[in-house]
């Protein structure tokens, strides 16, 4: 191959692998922005998951509807048949107190949804922040990865061209024929 040849096909391969190198980098950052734009939604959505009312949520809204409801259908009844069958005030402490019970009942079931919710909504951050990390992490080994091809194609560019020099003296040609500006 003629020196010139040599010298072009070593400039062809460094611009090819910069290249390479600087639209794989910035393809990368895109991803990256994409990645974390997707990541900050759904954190968002978790984190409003894990701070949200219980009693703004539409079961627990519709559980206390329901519950008020029983109660006071449970009290008329309770007083027509007090009235009716003349209860002591004691009976109707007792039914009172049992409506109490309902209430706390129904209460701590209340309670153990919503802390089995925020676990949920936890776990479900710890999840989006493990496939932030990985994506994250294995951005940085591409770009090493890429950065390596570029430094690796240099090389051997380098390494081309030192041949083709270490040739051309063998075969007596000057510095300046062997780089292509004087004829051979």
């Amino acid at each position: 191959m003629p020196l010139p040849l040599i010298a072009l096909s070593l400039g062809v391969a460094g611009a090819s692998a910069l290249g390479g190198a600087i639209g794989s980098a910035a393809n990368t950052a895109k991803a990256r922005r994409e990645e974390r734009d997707w990541y900050n939604k759904a954190s968002a959505f978790a984190n409003g998951l894990r701070y949200e009312n219980l009693l703004e949520t539409v079961s627990g809204r519709a559980a206390m509807k329901q519950r008020n409801e029983q109660r006071r259908d449970n009290i008329d009844a309770l007083n027509n048949r007090a009235v009716a069958g003349g209860a002591t005030y004691e009976n109707q402490l007792a039914a009172r107190q049992m409506e109490n019970e309902t209430d706390s009942r129904l209460t701590s079931q209340l309670l153990q949804n919503d802390e089995a919710r925020r676990r949920a909504a936890d776990q479900m951050q710890m999840n989006l922040d493990a496939q932030h990390s990985n994506f994250m992490q294995n951005s940085y080994m591409q770009n090493a990865q890429n950065w390596q091809a570029w430094g690796s194609a240099m090389g051997g560019a380098a390494m081309d061209f030192g041949n083709a020099a270490l040739l051309g003296k063998q075969a007596g040609l000057t510095n300046r024929q062997i780089m292509g500006l004087d004829k051979v």
